[in-house]
């Protein structure tokens, strides 16, 4: 029991760091996030690949991240994944 509040700790403090620099994130960053989520086992995670990026199904939410070839993502992605933390309870602005 307190490995997983342990992790689920870690997980909100990487969640925090990613939302103190949208401009700058990877997409690497984002999907060690969720595949921390998934160990955590308290919401059912799937990740699909598409052309350009990933889709996360995280609970009932569905996010949407394009990976960038080159630098980091763009910030409407990493907005829409920190939206997703916020209903999960995962993140408070």
């Amino acid at each position: 029991m307190a490995d997983a509040e342990a992790r689920r700790e870690r997980i909100q403090r990487s969640i925090a760091a990613l939302a103190q620099r949208p401009n700058a994130v990877q997409f690497d960053e984002v999907d060690r996030i969720v595949g921390q989520i998934k160990l955590l086992g308290e919401v059912m995670v799937v990740a699909r690949p598409t052309t350009h990026g990933y889709q996360y199904t995280i609970g009932t939410r569905i996010v949407r991240v394009k990976k960038n070839q080159r630098g980091p993502m763009k910030k409407c992605y990493v907005e829409d994944f920190l939206d997703a933390m916020i209903d999960l309870g995962l993140y408070e602005e």
